[in-house]
């Protein structure tokens, strides 16, 4: 049920200031492309604000969530439409079989929150970088301008905002924020940064992680031999933040106008550990070697999101780490011979995510009610 839904895989709001609707045009919301016939996968739950907004030319799987879109005419709690042919598209499918689409008469902002954001009145402006080594070391800041990161960079754990125009990752690679309780593994080797990453150096401890805020027209782009990555910060009582827009951000859904993308071509990484939160904004997931690490594992909320990275990518990763998810089904039988009778049972079905490296999960059925009917239920 939606209410049991605590954390998304994949959220998609749809909406788009800078068209005359105010929405993404359809078939661009939630779009697959590419691959070599393995299917990409989300795992956990996703929403779509509206069915049109899918784009998917690619296999896509839904494993262990359902795939949840918005209509007035259903149910506030939710209810169950069908499998995939149910949005009459063979391409999308769901594991296990149990799960499929779904549909709520709420609208998104009611159902996903916006993570809070702290304050940024003692952050210094553009406070530069020190060397470690070979390794260029940033502060926690606002940067009016695009960092200088050098081969290699590590960013403190902290909050960063950016306010500059578009923000290039190429022919370096960028960690930004201490590994910390919450399972983070660093998975992008900087080596050469490791020194500047110990408990001692880093000094902002119990606070590990850092989280990036876009505002104005900041924007990033993971380009030729170019890594990212950023270990999720706590912001709140129950967020863990990688990068998120500010209501200042000015870059809506438009192509080759990302907020955050990899472009086209190998040799280019990307691991997100925390949420990804950028309501009015598009994502590109774009195509990489066979070696890179792609990873969204704390979730994303964009207008828009393209997969477009080949599912058998070594570290290819699109997840979120959710509470057990419970859904009631209706099951109704029906005889005809004599007459009419039918039986209506509702179960509950609750499916707890697999242990970390176990590959399988495990389910409880509970049955809630039944009823037998002399006609119809």
């Amino acid at each position: 049920t939606l209410s049991s839904i605590t954390s998304w895989a994949v959220f998609v709001t749809g909406e788009d200031p800078d068209t005359a609707t105010g929405k993404v045009p359809n078939g661009q919301g939630l779009v697959t492309q590419g691959g070599n016939g393995d299917p990409k996968v989300f795992g956990g739950p996703s929403f779509i604000n509206d069915v049109e907004l899918l784009g998917i030319g690619a296999n896509l799987e839904m494993r262990d969530g359902n795939l949840w879109y918005e209509d007035p005419s259903c149910p506030l709690g939710g209810g169950y439409i069908g499998d995939g042919v149910a949005v009459a598209n063979p391409l999308l499918t769901f594991s296990p079989s149990s799960r499929g689409v779904w549909c709520t008469s709420q609208q998104w902002d009611d159902i996903i929150e916006e993570p809070p954001i702290p304050s940024f009145a003692l952050l210094p402006t553009d406070p530069g970088w020190v060397a470690s080594g070979s390794c260029r070391v940033f502060e926690p800041g606002i940067y009016t301008s695009a960092p200088d990161f050098g081969s290699n960079a590590y960013l403190q754990s902290g909050n960063y905002v950016f306010t500059g125009g578009e923000i290039e990752v190429s022919h370096t690679v960028v960690t930004a924020g201490l590994q910390g309780f919450f399972g983070d593994q660093q998975e992008i080797d900087n080596a050469p940064c490791d020194a500047a990453r110990q408990v001692e150096a880093d000094g902002l401890t119990p606070d590990f992680g850092a989280t990036f805020y876009l505002d104005n027209d900041a924007r990033f782009v993971v380009d030729v031999q170019g890594s990212l990555e950023v270990l999720r910060r706590q912001q709140g009582a129950k967020d863990f933040v990688s990068m998120q827009t500010l209501p200042g951000n000015t870059v809506y859904h438009s192509t080759g106008n990302e907020i955050l993308s990899t472009g086209p071509g190998s040799n280019k990484q990307m691991a997100m550990h925390g949420q990804v939160y950028t309501p009015q904004g598009s994502i590109v997931f774009g195509n990489v070697a066979n070696s890179a690490v792609a990873q969204f594992s704390g979730g994303v909320v964009a207008a828009a999101f393209t997969a477009q990275s080949a599912a058998n990518v070594s570290g290819f990763v699109i997840q979120v780490a959710g509470s057990p998810q419970e859904d009631d089904i209706a099951y109704t039988a029906t005889a005809t011979k004599n007459g009419t009778t039918q039986v209506r049972v509702v179960a509950s079905l609750r499916f707890a995510a697999p242990a970390s490296g176990s590959g399988a999960g495990s389910w409880e059925l509970a049955l809630k009610s039944w009823r037998v009917c002399d006609g119809l239920c």
